[in-house]
């Protein structure tokens, strides 16, 4: 959509704001001649119901870390500690890409998810980053509307119940911070044996 920032360029944002656990930017860009066809159509007569949908482009970033799902973590204690990592760091390292992002650079995740939570490394190395940075938000303009958050954005089983009941509700840190306890709790049962 015109007008975006490219996720790419967020993560060099984030990057050069010295936000630890943030993936390298290899390179991103539009895929050229690649757009969305739907919004060439939607209004034809045969469509049925008319309604305003925006022309996207085929988009790509390629980061520099190769992660892992969080079902592939060594153990239920790595999956819980990577979603600790995205939120308040390793507390001997004192790193957080959540609160790093929102403290240094302005900037609100606003989709935490399981999906959008990897492992990198190994052992006692396994850490969680956080990636998807294509809907995020600067604080600064919370109050304003632009192409990006028009409607709510999130991935609807982890988003906060504030949110989900008040659809004019501007998303805050605290909206974040539930979705990481969703996303812990949704991911514990679904990939934990249960008795």
């Amino acid at each position: 959509i015109d007008g975006i920032r490219q996720e790419g360029a967020i993560y060099k944002d984030l990057n050069a704001n010295g936000v630890s656990n943030i993936a390298q930017v290899l390179c991103h860009g539009d895929v050229r001649g690649q757009t969305t066809l739907t919004a060439d159509f939607v209004n034809a007569s045969w469509a049925g119901q008319n309604r305003s949908l925006s022309k996207h482009k085929h988009y790509r970033v390629v980061l520099e870390a190769i992660g892992r799902s969080l079902d592939m973590a060594s153990s239920s204690r790595a999956m819980v500690k990577a979603i600790r990592d995205i939120l308040v760091g390793d507390l001997r390292l004192h790193f957080s890409a959540h609160k790093e992002a929102y403290e240094k650079a302005d900037i609100l995740h606003r989709d935490l998810s399981y999906h959008n939570i990897v492992l990198i490394g190994d052992g006692d190395d396994e850490r969680g980053i956080l990636i998807d940075r294509d809907l995020p938000r600067s604080l600064t303009s919370l109050d304003t509307d632009d192409a990006r958050v028009r409607g709510r954005t999130g991935t609807w089983q982890f988003i906060s119940h504030a949110l989900l009941q008040d659809p004019t509700k501007k998303h805050t840190i605290q909206d974040d911070l539930e979705s990481s306890f969703w996303t812990v709790l949704w991911t514990l049962l679904h990939y934990i044996p249960s008795t």
